[in-house]
């Protein structure tokens, strides 16, 4: 029980002394806003990704779709 214990207190340890910088993604893929869900579907699968940063025509960033947006919201409609 005391290895399980420790196993917990050093995962805590890593989770809270972790910085997001340090594991965050730096080469964002971007969809432009009027670009349709396969479009997305495709880019997340070239890269081996699972989300996407959504732009306006101006290049500005309006959102994030994400594999279970598209589950959820189109896949699974009833």
């Amino acid at each position: 029980m005391a290895k399980k214990y420790s196993f917990l207190k050093d995962l805590d340890k890593i989770i809270t002394e972790t910085l997001v910088s340090e594991i965050m993604v730096k080469d964002i893929k971007t969809i432009k806003e009027t670009d349709n869900v396969q479009d997305a579907i495709n880019i997340m699968a070239d890269y081996s990704i699972s989300g996407l940063l959504i732009t306006n025509a101006k290049d500005y960033p309006v959102g994030i779709v994400s594999e279970g947006d598209i589950l959820k919201k189109v896949l699974h409609k009833k």
